[in-house]
């Protein structure tokens, strides 16, 4: 139907710009339907538009919601190539189609990089409860104690005796 409408603008000889495709690209997201939601996206290649910030979230979005995880990772590479700032929700979307594919070493690598500095977001409270959550859906345990010192600098508590599944707070 939203497939449809952009078929009708184009033959109306009216130019869909990028809010009506982030709109459309949402719709189909938001009702689970990643396939068509990729349709929608790469319209955009043929026309004189760009994608923003809100495109390619809803892709990595539809990419949450059902689609491969691969597509989410490729669409955040493309962010990076086309100098598309991602910004916190970005990451954390990213995050949690990691977690949901059980790609734990993918969210792990991310957070290190947001915790050193090497990415124009820091990490949050949802980036950490995903990374945690992905580590303990790949049975990583010896992982979180390195997410918890981020949390703890984080949030300004002070654990002490951080090792393998053992830790107290102070």
């Amino acid at each position: 139907m939203v497939l449809d409408f952009c078929t009708i603008m184009h033959s109306q000889q009216i130019l869909p710009n990028v809010i009506t495709y982030g709109a459309v690209v949402d719709s189909y997201q938001r009702a689970f339907q990643w396939s068509q939601a990729l349709s929608v996206f790469r319209m955009m290649d043929s026309q004189p538009v760009i994608p923003n910030i809100v495109c390619y979230t809803a892709m990595l979005k539809a990419s949450e919601n059902g689609g491969p995880w691969q597509l989410a990772t490729g669409f955040f590479q493309d962010m990076q190539r086309f100098a598309v700032q991602p910004n916190g929700f970005t990451y954390n979307t990213l995050f949690s189609s990691f977690d949901k594919a059980f790609q734990w070493h993918l969210a792990l690598n991310l957070f290190s990089k947001m915790d050193k500095g090497h990415t124009p977001v820091a990490s949050d409270t949802v980036s950490l409860a995903f990374v945690i959550n992905s580590c303990a859906k790949g049975l990583q345990w010896q992982h979180p104690p390195q997410v918890l010192q981020s949390i703890s600098s984080l949030a300004g508590i002070r654990l002490k005796g951080v090792s393998g599944s053992h830790f107290r707070i102070f």
